[in-house]
């Protein structure tokens, strides 16, 4: 009931939120972490995106909440116990760091690069291609908004992510999300302050 209520598109928006939370906070109420962990997990994590999504309520509370989530979630999937979900888990910590509205701005971005060096020990261009794909893309877009450091250095890298991307998104497998990345590319060389 939970995930039809996040995914509802018809009716109170804000209303079907709530009602996805109160759901989801009904499922811990059996799936506890003691009597069935990955369960508690998954509910952890359906929380914490339900929380992104709240309009109800203080933006910044709703964002620390959905962290919180996250990382109980991350508890119990580790990198050792369930590796795919737990780099899924860093990807939403990557998400909540970039909504975040509490702390610096340069920090949140900081803990965002660093969820997406977690998720790529496990997401790797063999193992699961679009997803990786798909990381280095965003990591490009981190990396190229990036305001610690120097700004040539973080140019580059993210042109470097944006060609790793590109190895996966061709005009044949994924079009919309080759231009993308190669329209993301393109204002990355023109922000490039080294070479010719």
């Amino acid at each position: 009931m939970g995930a039809i209520y996040a995914r509802l598109v018809v009716g109170d928006k804000s209303a079907n939120v709530e009602q996805a939370l109160t759901y989801y906070r009904l499922s811990l109420e059996v799936w506890t972490r003691t009597a069935a962990p990955l369960d508690w997990a998954r509910s952890q994590y359906a929380l914490s995106g339900v929380y992104v999504k709240r309009v109800v309520g203080d933006r910044a509370d709703n964002i620390e909440c959905a962290l919180a989530c996250c990382r109980r979630a991350l508890e119990v999937r580790t990198h050792s116990t369930a590796p795919l979900e737990w780099a899924q888990g860093q990807q939403l910590l990557r998400v909540m760091y970039a909504e975040r509205v509490v702390g610096d701005t340069s920090s949140n971005v900081e803990e965002a690069l660093a969820c997406f060096h977690s998720a790529l020990e496990v997401w790797t261009p063999q193992a699961v291609p679009l997803s990786w794909a798909a990381t280095q893309h965003t990591m490009g877009c981190a990396y190229a908004n990036r305001s610690v450091g120097d700004r040539a250095a973080n140019v580059e890298e993210a042109l470097a992510c944006y060609r790793r991307a590109l190895e996966v998104r061709t005009p044949q497998t994924e079009p919309l999300e080759w231009a993308t990345t190669q329209f993301r590319a393109g204002r990355a060389y023109s922000d490039q302050s080294v070479g010719d």
